[in-house]
């Protein structure tokens, strides 16, 4: 513990930690890191191709109904892929803020997303689309953060 303070403060106090100090921080955290790496990978990816499959047939219908369908395609106005990057930094992001227990970062992350689709959401049907989808989304990154927390109290207890 106090050897990782001392290392931590070489890192802000402009002395770089030698090679033996990252050493020995990586013997003393490499459960916690591999954890925290499994968890939101496993989050993050995966789950991101399980969402699109899952709204497939709900972007079908907003594409018969003469909504542009968010699934990835190419559009003038918007990136390609741009939703399933979006989708891996949030859910990156709202893993972490479950973890923690900051619900006011799980607001703030949700509230950025909703801000920025908001002229979309005149279409009832994009509307419901973009919901399902969030609350998708929320629910896995919420079993991560769970997980996440979970698992490093165990180890932190072992």
């Amino acid at each position: 513990p106090q050897s990782d303070a001392r290392s931590a403060s070489m890192i802000i106090v402009r002395h770089a930690p030698t090679t033996e100090v990252v050493r020995a921080l990586w013997i003393a955290n490499q459960d916690k890191v591999l954890v925290i790496l499994t968890v939101l990978l496993i989050v993050v990816f995966p789950v991101g191709y399980l969402i699109r499959f899952l709204l497939i047939p709900l972007s079908d219908e907003l594409a018969t109904a003469g909504d542009d369908p968010p699934s990835g395609k190419d559009s003038v106005e918007g990136l390609k892929n741009a939703g399933l990057y979006i989708g891996w930094l949030e859910r990156a992001l709202l893993v972490v803020a479950f973890a923690v227990g900051s619900v006011a970062a799980v607001g703030l992350i949700l509230g950025a997303k909703s801000v920025v689709r908001f002229p979309k959401f005149e279409s009832r049907a994009f509307a419901e689309y973009f919901l399902i989808g969030t609350f998708i989304s929320v629910a896995f990154a919420a079993m991560g953060g769970w997980i996440l927390r979970s698992a490093l109290q165990q180890l932190t207890t072992s």
